[in-house]
């Protein structure tokens, strides 16, 4: 990671099964994992249980979408082991964009396999309902 982007961002650390951020909260920050590994998980609207959509690994950008929306989290982050990030403030995702432009190829990459990967899980979920 290049100093530049450093500058721009805060280091932080999370200890196993410590949550990032949760669902419904205000996003003003995107993450960069640095190391560790991140679970996402999401609250059922059909019956309120928390399904694990993906697990991150090191080089993974995640909380992109609240910033980019300036909305509120779409799901939950957390440490899966320990974690250390580099936080990106809303403020400073322009300059984030301009340092490091290959992040917005892999956050486009990234944001397009969870919309798959949701629809997946979605089917497959409404498939085993309807079979019971």
């Amino acid at each position: 990671m290049n100093e530049a982007l450093r500058e721009i961002g805060t280091i932080k650390q999370f200890v196993k099964d410590e949550v990032i951020f949760s669902e419904g909260e205000m996003g003003n920050a995107l993450y960069i994992l640095l190391s560790g590994k991140v679970s996402v998980s999401k609250q059922s609207d059909f019956d309120g249980e928390s399904i694990v959509l993906a697990e991150l690994d090191s080089g993974a950008v995640f909380g992109e979408m609240a910033v980019i929306r300036d909305h509120f989290r779409s799901a939950t982050l957390t440490a899966v082991e320990p974690v250390i990030t580099l936080c990106i403030a809303r403020e400073n995702f322009s300059k984030f964009i301009m340092l490091e432009s290959r992040y917005a190829h892999t956050m486009l990459k990234t944001l397009a396999m969870r919309i798959q990967s949701v629809r997946q899980k979605c089917e497959e979920r409404s498939l085993c309902q309807h079979d019971q």
